[in-house]
């Protein structure tokens, strides 16, 4: 075996430590890397918002009797599909602005987001979002289910607010002694044409109006609770603005499980935030 034999060994084992200094450099470089690549991650950035003004017009209120139309704290609107995050009220209440993720204008505003269809908002489509009415309305003392009190608007401008104005009409009902001395349980409302008072109803690319073209004619109910209201109270439902070509259908039904029927055939032109008595 000889000299060369162990030159052969000796160049082993140089190249057997140079092979484990190279891994070990390696190994370090990488655990270098690692950390390097650890402490400096850029930070996921804040969602970009934007804040939008709206604004209630005066006309509501006046048209309403001098009821109650006020921003309020947790209240939503939807802009372009997209749902507010915060409201910042201003003044007394009738203006106040929102905080939403980033749209482009024209905004098209709504109001409540509770009642929006999610995902209806497709303008490339031609289709500017739908509201769901439900079927029943709930009593509420003085005024009317804010669930169903729909406020429209568009803003044609980037950096201007939006003026949101009624897209319901209201009408008041109060029931005296006469048939019943019960409370009333609830009021029923149909139309005799072919209008629906409940449902999926879209908006116009102007954001004014609602229009449903279900082919099944939908009712609303107003519930006054197990309990009932008073007579002599009134109560309030909430139907969209538009022409009732035949009038309505009226069923009235008390506690006890007594009903009246009132009926109207002449044609009813209901204006956005008006109450009729």
């Amino acid at each position: 075996m000889g000299i060369e034999d162990t030159e052969e060994v000796e160049q082993f084992k140089e190249i057997k430590t140079m092979k484990k200094i190279l891994f070990f450099v390696s190994i370090a470089a990488i655990a270098v890397i690692s950390s390097c690549s650890k402490n400096n991650v850029v930070p996921e950035s804040d969602v970009q918002t934007v804040k939008i003004a709206a604004a209630l017009p005066d006309v509501v209120r006046t048209h309403l009797d001098n009821l109650a139309c006020k921003w309020s704290e947790g209240d939503q609107i939807v802009v372009n599909g997209e749902t507010s995050t915060s409201i910042d009220i201003k003044g007394d209440g009738s203006y106040a602005t929102f905080t939403l993720p980033v749209v482009d204008a024209p905004y098209c505003g709504l109001y409540p987001a509770s009642a929006y269809v999610a995902g209806s908002y497709d303008p490339a489509n031609s289709k500017y979002g739908s509201v769901t009415l439900p079927a029943t309305q709930n009593y509420t003392a003085g005024s009317y289910d804010p669930a169903v009190a729909i406020l429209l608007g568009k803003q044609e401008t980037a950096g201007n607010g939006i003026g949101f104005a009624n897209a319901m009409a209201y009408l008041k009902f109060t029931v005296n002694a006469g048939t019943t001395t019960a409370n009333i349980k609830s009021i029923q409302l149909e139309s005799y044409g072919s209008e629906n008072l409940s449902g999926t109803f879209t908006i116009d690319a102007n954001y004014t109006t609602l229009t449903n073209t279900g082919k099944t004619k939908t009712p609303v109910t107003l519930n006054c609770g197990e309990s009932g209201v008073a007579l002599g109270t009134s109560m309030i439902i909430a139907i969209p603005a538009k022409t009732y070509a035949q009038g309505f259908s009226i069923k009235i039904v008390d506690v006890e499980g007594k009903y009246q029927v009132a009926k109207t055939s002449v044609e009813f032109v209901a204006a956005a935030g008006t109450i009729y008595p």
